[in-house]
C-alpha cells in the first residue's frame, strides 16, 4: 500500500530518525501502526542495520530514495561492512534489502566482542542548534550513533547522551531529540587529552562511514603489512615484533579512552585483540578495533586506504626511489636513503635484477619486477655486508653474545656469523664443527688468487686511474670517462667513493664559441628524437599517467654514447625539454582530468574520493589533488 507522503531525509540522518519524523507528521497514535504503514507488516528490526528495506521503498512515493541510497546514506552499513570481503558485503547488503537481517551480529564482529552492540542515542548540542536554524527542527545524526563516538567530529565537544537505548527499548518507539531526554551530566569530567583522542577517533570513524564507494577491503591486509614494515614493527618480513607493537599501542592511547570504548585488554596475553589484528588471517574484527590500530600505524585512515601500493612494472620495475637500506646494523635501517640503483638482466632466466648499494657498504640484489611497494623491503641476495655490519659483528662478538643472538640481531644464519668471525679474525670463545669448517674455508680462500674488488686490485686500479688523469690534464670529464670506460666502471663498482674524489670537476657551461658544427648536427638529431618521444608519450601511459620529466626523457634517449650530463652541450634539445616538462601541479591536473574522463566513459558516479583513487593521488599532495578535483567538477 502506497503511503501519501514520506519526509525527505536530511544529510546524515539515520533511518530511525526519518521514521520518527514520519510518525510525528502522520498523526499515528501507535508506533506499531507506523511500522505497518511503512513495511506492510509488523516487524522488529535492528535500527543500526535495518532490514526489509525493499518493502519500505515500494511503499513510499519518492523515486530518488532507492534501497541502496538509504543503506549507504542513512544506515551504519558502510561503517560495519568496511572490512568484510566483497562477497560477504554483497550478501549482507542483499539481506538488508530483502531479508530479515539474519547473521548481522556475527558478520560484523559483534558476537563475542567486548564492544557493546548498542548504545544510547546521542547528539551534539551545537549540531542541534544548527539543525534548527537551517531546517526548523533537529534529527538524529548517523555519525553520533557510531560505536565509540562520544565527541562530535565537527564541533569537538562531548555528545549529549539520551536516556534511551537504540535497540531493546525502542523497537516500537520512535523518539526525536529534545532537551528533556538527555542526561547532561555525562561527558563533563573528560580531561583535554581524553577529549582530543575521542575526537580523533570520531573524525576517522566519520570518514569510514562515508566511504561506501571505495573498495576498502580489496587489499587492506597488504596495507597493514606495508605500514608495519614502514614503522619498523617487523622482526623480519611478515613477522611482527608483538612486544614492540603492543607497547606502541598502549602508549598511544590514554587507558581511560580504551576503557570507555570497551576495548581495554590484557597486553600480557599472547592472543589479545591488539596482537591478533596485525596477524594475517580471515578473523572477523570490529571496525572500531581496525580504526584504533590504523591510527597507531599512520594516524589517518585516508592515508592508509588511499595509498597506491602498485608499481609500474614496465617503466619502474623496482618502483621509484629512493630505496631503503636493509642493513640491520645501520642507524638508517629501513629508511629510504639509496638514491640510485643498477638494473641488469639475468642471462639465464632473463629476469630483471636490481642492485642496491648503501653508503654503509651493504649491497643487496632483488629479482624484479616488483609486484607492489611492499617488495622494496625484500632481498634476493646479499652481495656485501659492508663495514658497518662487520663493525657491529665485531662489537657483538667482543660483548660475548652467542652466535644465535648475534644472528638474530644481524638477520643472518649462525653459520654466516661463524664464517665472518673467522674471516675477520675476531677473538671468540666458540668451538665445534662449524668453527673448524669456517677456518678451513678461510684457508682455501686465502690460497685462491684474488679477483674483483680486493685490496691489491683496488690499489692497482687506482694507480692506473691516476696515470690517466696525469696524461689528460685538460680533458673534459665526460670525454675522459668515455675514453676510459672499462676502468671507470670497475672503480665505480668497487671503489666508488675514492673515484668520486678523483674525477675532473664538472665545467660550468658557458656556451660554445666557435660553434662546433658536429655538435650542432647532433643537437638537431637529439631534438628530433626528443620530439618523437613527446609526441608518442601516450605509449608510456597505457596503465596510468606518466609525468613528463627530464629524468624519464633522458632514459628514453637511446642514442649511443649520449650521457645525461651532455645535455648542456646541446642547447636546442635542452631548451625544448625545459619547455615541455611538467610541474607536479600540472601533472596532477592532467591525471585527475584523465580519471574524470575515464569514470564518465564507464558511466560511474563522480565521487571525489573515487576520482582521486582512480588517479592515484595520495600522500602529501592529497589535499591539493582534492581541491583540483573539486575545481574540475
Amino acid at each position: 500500500m502506497m503511503i501519501p507522503f514520506f519526509p525527505s531525509p536530511y544529510p546524515d540522518e539515520t533511518l530511525y530518525s526519518i521514521i520518527a519524523r514520519y510518525h510525528l507528521y502522520s498523526g499515528n497514535l501507535s508506533y506499531k501502526h507506523t511500522i505497518l504503514d511503512l513495511f506492510g507488516k509488523k516487524t522488529r528490526t535492528n535500527w543500526y542495520l535495518p532490514s526489509n528495506i525493499n518493502a519500505l521503498v515500494q511503499n513510499i512515493q519518492i523515486t530518488t530514495l532507492t534501497a541502496d541510497y538509504i543503506i549507504d546514506k542513512h544506515t551504519l552499513f558502510p561503517f560495519f561492512s568496511s572490512f568484510l570481503s566483497n562477497e560477504k558485503k554483497s550478501a549482507n547488503r542483499q539481506n538488508i534489502i530483502d531479508g530479515e537481517g539474519q547473521n548481522i551480529y556475527s558478520d560484523y564482529g559483534l558476537i563475542g566482542s567486548s564492544i557493546k552492540a548498542t548504545k544510547p542515542l546521542t547528539h551534539c548540542n551545537l549540531c542541534m542548534q544548527e539543525d534548527i536554524d537551517r531546517y526548523g527542527e533537529t534529527y538524529w545524526h548517523r555519525v553520533h550513533q557510531l560505536p565509540g563516538v562520544y565527541v562530535c567530529p565537527i564541533h569537538r565537544i562531548p555528545l549529549l547522551t539520551s536516556l534511551k537505548q537504540i535497540e531493546s527499548s525502542i523497537q516500537y518507539q520512535f523518539i526525536l531529540p529534545g532537551e528533556d531526554i538527555f542526561d547532561n551530566t555525562l561527558g563533563r569530567d573528560y580531561n583535554q587529552e581524553i577529549i582530543e583522542q575521542l575526537y580523533e577517533y570520531a573524525v576517522q570513524a566519520n570518514w569510514l562511514l562515508n566511504q561506501f564507494e571505495i573498495d576498502i577491503n580489496s587489499n587492506f591486509r597488504e596495507k597493514y603489512s606495508y605500514f608495519l614494515e614502514k614503522n619498523k614493527f617487523n622482526i623480519r618480513k611478515g613477522v611482527v615484533n608483538q612486544d614492540k607493537w603492543k607497547n606502541a599501542f598502549r602508549q598511544f592511547y590514554h587507558p581511560e579512552v580504551l576503557e570507555m570504548l570497551n576495548v581495554a585488554t590484557d597486553f600480557t596475553k599472547e592472543h589479545c585483540w591488539v596482537s591478533k589484528i596485525v596477524r594475517t588471517g580471515n578473523q572477523i574484527t570490529h571496525p572500531m578495533q581496525h580504526i584504533l590500530a590504523i591510527m597507531v600505524l599512520c594516524r589517518n585512515l585516508a592515508d592508509f586506504f588511499l595509498i597506491n601500493l602498485t608499481v609500474d612494472k614496465e617503466d619502474d620495475p623496482f618502483g621509484t626511489g629512493p630505496w631503503p637500506c636493509l642493513n640491520p646494523a645501520h642507524k638508517l635501517y629501513m629508511q629510504d636513503v639509496i638514491e640510485t640503483i643498477t638494473i641488469s638482466k639475468c642471462k639465464k632466466t632473463k629476469n630483471l635484477i636490481g642492485k642496491f648499494q648503501c653508503s654503509c657498504g651493504f649491497i643487496y640484489t632483488r629479482v624484479g619486477p616488483d609486484s607492489s611497494t611492499l617488495d622494496k623491503y625484500k632481498i634476493s641476495r646479499k652481495m656485501d655486508f659492508g663495514y658497518v655490519w662487520k663493525e657491529e659483528l665485531k662489537k657483538l662478538v667482543e660483548k660475548g653474545d652467542s652466535r644465535t643472538e648475534i644472528a638474530k640481531k644481524l638477520q643472518v644464519t649462525p653459520d654466516t656469523i661463524t664464517r665472518y668471525a673467522v674471516l675477520l679474525k675476531l677473538n671468540h670463545c666458540w668451538s665445534g664443527r662449524l668453527i673448524e669448517k669456517a677456518e678451513l674455508d678461510a684457508k682455501k680462500l686465502n690460497d685462491t688468487p684474488k679477483r674483483g674488488g680486493t685490496l691489491e686490485n683496488i690499489q692497482d686500479k687506482r694507480q692506473q686511474w691516476l696515470e690517466i688523469l696525469k696524461q689528460n690534464l685538460n680533458k673534459k670529464r665526460n670525454d675522459l670517462i668515455r675514453e676510459n670506460l672499462s676502468i671507470y666502471r670497475w672503480l665505480n663498482k668497487y671503489d666508488k667513493v675514492w673515484l668520486s674524489e678523483h674525477l675532473p670537476k664538472r665545467q660550468k657551461y658557458k656556451g660554445r664559441s666557435p660553434i662546433d658544427s658536429e655538435e650542432e648536427k647532433r643537437d638537431q638529431k637529439l631534438l628530433q628524437i626528443v620530439k618523437i618521444i613527446i609526441e608518442n608519450w601516450s605509449q608510456y601511459e597505457l596503465s596510468r599517467p606518466k609525468k613528463i620529466s627530464k629524468t624519464f626523457i633522458m632514459e628514453k634517449i637511446r642514442e649511443p654514447g649520449f650521457i645525461k650530463a651532455d645535455l648542456e652541450r646541446y642547447p636546442c634539445t635542452r631548451n625544448y625539454i625545459n619547455s615541455v616538462i611538467e610541474s607536479s601541479e600540472k601533472f596532477y591536473k592532467r591525471k585527475i582530468s584523465r580519471a574524470i574522463d575515464e569514470l564518465i566513459s564507464a558511466g560511474e558516479p563522480l565521487f571525489i574520493s573515487r576520482i582521486l583513487n582512480k588517479a592515484g593521488c595520495t600522500g602529501e599532495k592529497y589535499q591539493y589533488a582534492k581541491k583540483v578535483a573539486e575545481e574540475l567538477l
